[in-house]
């Protein structure tokens, strides 16, 4: 497992799920809104907060939101036991570690950040 591109997986995509949270928490969303729909809402932001970590991170995009969707499931169970935001805290830590596993050297390419130059 690739440990530091774990950590990165892991920093970008609880960002993108602590802005979108706050987001979607800001917008004037009807009353009930994420009782009634945040079964939808909830997986769909997780979805594209995976796809712009891969983006992020130079990872597959697909390969990620299948990491995405096996944390997802984690969380789900976790959500179950011991409420929402521990299953989203332990959704976190199982998507970070399966993005540390792609790293492992499989044949998955990922872009190395160091040697990209910035935009001028």
């Amino acid at each position: 497992m690739d440990l530091r591109l774990a950590g990165k997986a892991l920093a970008a995509q609880t960002l993108a799920v602590v802005l979108l949270s706050l987001l979607l928490v800001a917008l004037p969303l009807p009353e009930g809104f994420f009782r009634d729909f945040g079964f939808l809402a909830g997986p769909g932001a997780w979805a594209l907060c995976a796809a712009l970590t891969a983006r992020i991170l130079g990872l597959p995009v697909l390969v990620v939101m299948g990491v995405a969707l096996l944390a997802g499931l984690a969380g789900t169970a976790l959500s179950l036991a011991g409420g929402h935001w521990p299953g989203v805290a332990g959704g976190l830590l199982v998507f970070g570690a399966g993005c540390g596993r792609l790293g492992r050297g499989d044949g998955i390419r990922t872009r190395d950040l160091r040697l990209e130059r910035p935009a001028s």
